[in-house]
């Protein structure tokens, strides 16, 4: 069964100094490594998010996600990087790199962040321009396949074992029509 949703394994956060390319960033620790001779992940995890309490407990939903990724990477040996977006941080709130980091990596996180200078050049509507975020995620994806979603989705036992069955194929695109809205009582401390 999968893990319940206000627990899951450590994770590691690269961090980007300024002005680097997020090609570059390297994971804080990684438990799981890809299969030998792989030279990228099989899967490229992309969200895009900000600290702002966006539709309530913003952050514990973040971490939630990335926990159920980095549980099923760890349980299933599902080679998959993850990217999260920072678009147009706060200037009031912690960045997701610094918040986020715990050492013990089930998988690949990194962060990457747009700056507002950027923000403003590409969006005058809202905080932030989600698919220019993720748009920005997966031109910098390593992963042989790349799986773009938001930043709240928790991935259930069938679909981690499918993609880590690694059947993935390059000429399908691959989409769900199903949707589940569920409460989530997030834990006063981190995960």
């Amino acid at each position: 069964a999968a893990p319940p949703i206000t627990r899951g394994p450590q994770l590691g956060v690269a961090a980007l100094p300024s002005g680097s390319d997020a090609s570059a960033a390297q994971p804080a620790g990684r438990q799981s490594s890809p299969a030998p001779g792989n030279q990228r992940p099989y899967l490229s995890v992309v969200s895009a998010s900000r600290n702002d309490g966006y539709g309530g407990q913003a952050l514990e939903r973040i971490r939630n996600h990335i926990d159920y990724f980095c549980y099923f990477a760890h349980t299933r040996n599902l080679d998959l990087e993850m990217l999260l977006v920072e678009w147009n941080p706060p200037d009031d709130k912690p960045r997701f790199r610094e918040i986020l980091h715990r050492p013990g990596s089930a998988c690949l996180l990194r962060v990457i962040s747009v700056p507002r200078s950027i923000h403003i050049s590409v969006s005058s509507s809202g905080p932030l321009a989600e698919y220019f975020a993720k748009n920005v995620g997966i031109l910098r994806a390593r992963g042989r396949f790349i799986l773009a979603t938001n930043p709240d989705t928790l991935l259930n036992e069938p679909l981690a074992t499918f993609l880590a069955s690694e059947t993935l194929q390059t000429d399908t695109f691959y989409t769900t029509g199903l949707r589940f809205d569920t409460k989530v009582e997030a834990p006063d401390t981190p995960i």
